[in-house]
């Protein structure tokens, strides 16, 4: 079985470092590769070409967009038989709530520009028969839009990758260094932290040993800075985050209600949880499905308020970083390549051979590579 992944980024260069090409088209790429032994490819939409229908079985576009040349290939493809399938991970199909979406509120395009690039997303996913989507929220909500859409809801999760890298991290009986841990990956998050810039307030003067690690884009009050207890750095690269995240007692991930975050993937809980680290999160339905002790969720700033205190009142001695195994066993993106060897089985002829053992030794030929080394800053 060969599979293409084919990806609408801006990140040509470096698509690896693009969060939602390596969660939706990596990450599952090295996952099918490593537990089938299946051939698999990641491209940039703009290197789509007729010759590549007779070399894959299966086609999985994500994000991808409406052009003339994405219809003739989807024609050509559907003549030769081939799966194809759209992937989303956000709500960037749904031209009705075009003006709810951060890239509006956030200034970074007008209203006319703004319904434009949705109407184009919604029109390229309007040539599709099939979809993968990350949450259930998606799913719905794309049934909804675009009922003739066979939708399957495909997880992120947790890759060999990460959970080797964890097992690193875990080996070297480190010790928490920081109390809370936010981490804003861009710099449409503000409106999130300051739900809850109150309640972390009050805890760090409250307890004068606590310290709050932020990391990423963020706009943080004079008052909560000036306590002395707060850290700020730059956002770092991906693994070096997560180290971060490792050295936390708990992390906050705080999130405003609307239609866009509750469509989010849950990754920040199974990311942090797997390093015994708390996770104090806003109830989106895709957080809401894991059951951990390790999972706290908080809807009002009265619920921050009264968790985080009730959290601040059970630190006691410094904690060992540890690996979690039930978090892995609740969050593999392993278990969640499954769905694809059923989706490609029952519509692709080439899935119905037998399942081949991957071979360790067998090197990855990607047309976009992952970085020289996964741990470097």
């Amino acid at each position: 079985m060969k599979v293409l992944f084919v990806t609408n980024t801006s990140r040509i260069s470096r698509p690896y470092f693009d969060p939602s090409v390596r969660y939706r088209c990596f990450n599952f790429a090295f996952a099918l590769e490593r537990k089938y032994g299946w051939k698999t490819c990641v491209i940039s939409q703009d290197e789509l070409c007729d010759s590549l229908l007779d070399n894959f079985d299966a086609f999985i576009f994500h994000r991808p967009s409406f052009s003339t040349e994405l219809i003739e290939f989807i024609a050509k493809a559907k003549v030769k038989e081939r799966y194809l399938a759209a992937d989303y991970d956000d709500l960037i199909f749904d031209v009705s709530n075009a003006l709810n979406s951060s890239i509006y509120k956030n200034g970074r395009a007008n209203a006319r520009e703004v319904c434009e690039i949705f109407d184009r997303n919604a029109s390229a996913l309007s040539l599709f028969d099939k979809a993968t989507v990350s949450t259930e929220p998606l799913m719905q909500r794309m049934k909804e839009l675009f009922p003739h859409i066979d939708v399957t809801v495909v997880h992120n999760g947790l890759t060999s990758d990460y959970v080797d890298f964890a097992k690193i991290i875990c080996s070297q009986q480190l010790h928490k260094k920081y109390t809370l841990g936010y981490f804003s990956g861009t710099k449409s998050h503000d409106k999130d932290f300051r739900m809850v810039e109150g309640a972390l307030l009050k805890l760090l003067e409250s307890n004068q040993e606590f310290s709050l690690l932020l990391m990423g884009p963020l706009e943080v009050s004079d008052r909560l800075m000036n306590t002395g207890q707060v850290s700020h750095l730059p956002l770092q690269s991906y693994y070096k985050m997560a180290s971060y995240v490792s050295l936390c007692n708990a992390i906050i991930a705080p999130l405003e209600a609307s239609i866009f975050n509750s469509c989010k993937s849950g990754l920040k809980f199974f990311e942090s949880a797997i390093f015994n680290t708390k996770v104090f999160a806003s109830p989106i339905p895709d957080i809401t499905r894991f059951q951990s002790d390790l999972l706290t969720t908080c809807s009002t700033p009265g619920d921050w308020d009264r968790e985080l205190s009730r959290f601040g009142g059970t630190i006691g001695g410094s904690e060992l970083v540890r690996m979690r195994e039930d978090v892995l066993l609740s969050a593999s993106v392993d278990n969640e390549c499954s769905k694809f060897w059923d989706m490609f089985s029952n519509n692709c002829p080439g899935a119905a051979k037998e399942r081949v053992v991957p071979n360790e030794s067998y090197s990855k030929k990607f047309r976009f590579l992952r970085p020289r080394s996964l741990f470097s800053s």
